[in-house]
């Protein structure tokens, strides 16, 4: 006869972080919003528009990032976190509501915005120009 011997299961202690950083990266085609540990920088969470099912042009809208803003900062909430430093970059920042959505959506979840950082590169005098076409 066979005996059939049980595995032993391990407990992953999950840590409760309080304070995070949201690393939020604004594209012309898509959001990208990170979850890190304000202490060392683990990253916890991640999620994107297309993680929650826009597809497409859908992705660049305001609607899509607030709606990603939302989702990452409830769950963020459901697992201890309280405060949090935003840091956005991305060249779509310029363009629409969508950094004070995201920022506002943060906040309606439950958490407590510190600090908010921009952090987009600018080139100040960008590469040379193509040379003029000749008709």
């Amino acid at each position: 006869m066979i005996e059939v011997l049980k595995k032993k299961s391990v407990a992953i202690k999950k840590e409760k972080v309080i304070d995070g950083i949201a690393y939020v990266l604004v594209t012309f085609n898509n959001y990208k919003i990170v979850i890190a540990n304000a202490i060392d920088k683990r990253v916890i969470k991640y999620t994107s528009a297309g993680v929650h099912g826009f597809k497409g042009t859908k992705k660049s809208t305001p609607y899509a990032g607030n709606t990603t803003a939302e989702s990452i900062a409830k769950s963020a909430v459901e697992d201890g976190m309280k405060t949090l430093h935003v840091v956005m970059s991305g060249a779509g920042l310029s363009i629409g509501p969508s950094k004070d959505g995201i920022v506002k959506a943060m906040e309606s979840a439950g958490l407590s915005i510190i600090s908010i950082k921009y952090k987009t590169c600018v080139p100040h005098n960008g590469p040379r120009l193509r040379k003029k076409r000749r008709v």
